[in-house]
């Protein structure tokens, strides 16, 4: 009995433990994802920069926008000029991440949390900046907090049913060999 209780024990202790972990690491992938999301974009406002195709980074934020349904809105502000992408769905709190690129290839990148503006806009207006230089593009994208929360969640969830799963397997084979080795133990003890 002391054998199964401990097999039991060690068995839920490594599929917390590892449910936890892998858990975390969601959460750090959730926001490399974003990240590689703004590297691409930043690759493309360069090149439509280079070409002086702006067309070709409004059509690439178009496509991100129907891949990404956290991608709300995408807000694109050159040389006074502003375009916006997208609407703000659900009154959902945002949060942004910002390039501002210019000619010489001199990009910054910065996520910056803030409250959703009321309407699309007031985020293109937030996006501009009277004090840039000619040739500088600047981009903001507004990520929804409720659709970024549910992926996470719908991945651990998925996560935690195969630990589940595992674990019980693994438990059922620790119980029957437990069982089996008390068996064996009690009647050798017999003879």
């Amino acid at each position: 009995m002391l054998v199964t209780a401990l097999t039991a024990s060690v068995v839920l202790l490594i599929a917390a433990n590892l449910g936890f972990m892998e858990s975390s690491r969601v959460k750090a992938e959730s926001g490399e994802r974003t990240s590689a999301l703004m590297e691409g974009v930043m690759r493309i406002a360069r090149e439509s920069l280079k070409s002086r195709d702006e067309l070709m980074l409004l059509s690439y934020l178009k496509f991100l926008m129907q891949e990404y349904p956290e991608i709300e809105i995408a807000a694109i502000s050159r040389e006074g000029h502003s375009s916006v992408l997208g609407e703000i769905r659900n009154n959902d709190k945002l949060f942004y991440r910002t390039i501002t690129l210019t000619e010489a290839n001199a990009a910054s990148y910065r996520a910056s949390p803030s409250p959703a503006p009321d309407t699309a806009q007031a985020a293109a207006t937030s996006a501009a900046t009277t004090d840039l230089p000619p040739d500088t593009f600047t981009i903001q994208l507004g990520f929804s907090q409720t659709l970024l929360q549910q992926r996470i969640r719908a991945t651990q969830l998925a996560l935690w049913k195969k630990i589940s799963v595992i674990a019980a397997v693994g438990l059922l084979l620790g119980l029957a060999g437990s069982f089996w080795a008390g068996h064996l133990l009690a009647r050798r003890r017999c003879i």
